[in-house]
């Protein structure tokens, strides 16, 4: 057995992977062979960053037999990561908001559905997970036998917390549970909305608007930002268009649409002031109201289960940075798709 100097001491990188999931570390350790002793520093390294490289140069002198000053996180990171190294058996995981960055995530995922975890509804933040885990509940089946349907007039208020073991029974029975029927003021003209941004550069670069009118066909608009300096024009076209119809309500899924105008509240506000009242977030409901029998509330996966699909399989919104990255995209004339 290996002892300690005689570890092989693996990448900065690694050390960075174990603050977000230690078994995704664990598995780049596994799949990785020879000597990696370096360090990268990246070019704005941000606080786990260096913490990171610390723990990295802490191990480095620990298995020369020297030490080093770090902080305390670094070296328990970095005891952490030579747990990793001894270990052949894998740490226990669970669905984190990582998750969707991950390279093993689908492999992840089909091993926490076999599992039948409770992580993965509806983003269970771990410390409710650990919660859970104290009361003996690990699954979702067992988590499921914690809710008792009741006469409507004493159903949860809606406004309450989350209720996973709602989800939960609604996955068990494969049904949709109503707490409460949204109330929605609806006319002949409904908008949908959908924007496509760069977040590390504050850039909203496509909007996507479909306009659904009583006895019409749908009309579908797309406004599109080359760079920083065109996002601008996005919304003075946005706006213009939206004007048209004052009394419809826009119709989107989270809060990335609000946050998103809310940029643009000082310098428009007249415009921006009509607009807040109409807009309305259904993924709210489903915090709320509306329990399907979905894993999560996101939009595909609820969309699946409503049975739609998109054109592209599988794509996402990191996928479509990647296409606006790597991809010439012809420019939007007149508001419509060139």
């Amino acid at each position: 057995m290996k002892t300690r100097k005689e570890l092989i001491i693996p990448d900065g990188k690694i050390f960075r992977t174990a603050f977000d999931c230690e078994y995704k570390a664990w598995q780049l350790v596994q799949t990785k062979t020879g000597d990696h002793s370096s360090s990268p520093i990246p070019d704005n390294p941000s606080k786990q960053d260096k913490l990171a490289i610390a723990a990295w140069h802490y191990s480095m002198m620990q298995a020369q037999g020297e030490s080093m000053e770090v902080p305390e996180q670094s070296k328990k990171l970095a005891g952490i990561i030579n747990t990793i190294l001894q270990k052949e058996t894998a740490p226990a995981f669970y669905k984190i908001s990582h998750c969707k960055e991950c390279q093993f995530w689908k492999t992840c995922h089909q091993q926490l559905i076999e599992k039948d975890c409770i992580s993965l509804l509806a983003n269970m933040p771990p410390k409710t997970v650990a919660d859970y885990h104290r009361k003996g509940i690990f699954t979702i089946l067992q988590l499921s036998h914690l809710f008792r349907l009741r006469r409507k007039r004493s159903y949860p208020n809606t406004a309450s917390r989350y209720l996973y073991e709602l989800k939960a029974l609604a996955i068990r029975e494969k049904k949709t549970y109503v707490l409460q029927v949204p109330e929605m003021n609806g006319g002949p003209v409904a908008i949908y909305l959908d924007f496509e941004g760069l977040p590390e550069e504050d850039l909203i670069y496509l909007a996507g608007i479909v306009i659904r009118q009583t006895g019409e066909a749908d009309k579908t608009f797309s406004y599109w930002a080359n760079d920083k300096e065109n996002e601008e024009a996005i919304f003075l076209q946005l706006f213009q268009l939206l004007e048209q119809y004052p009394e419809a309500n826009i119709f989107h899924y989270g809060s990335y649409e609000t946050k998103a105008f809310k940029k643009w509240k000082r310098i428009y506000k007249e415009q921006f002031a009509g607009i807040e009242k109409r807009m309305v977030n259904l993924l709210g409901y489903l915090r709320t109201h509306v329990y399907p029998p979905t894993y999560t509330n996101g939009l595909k996966e609820v969309a699946g289960f409503l049975g739609f699909s998109w054109t592209e399989a599988g794509t996402d919104g990191l996928q479509s940075i990647d296409w606006r990255r790597t991809e010439k995209r012809r420019p939007v004339r007149n508001g419509k798709q060139s």
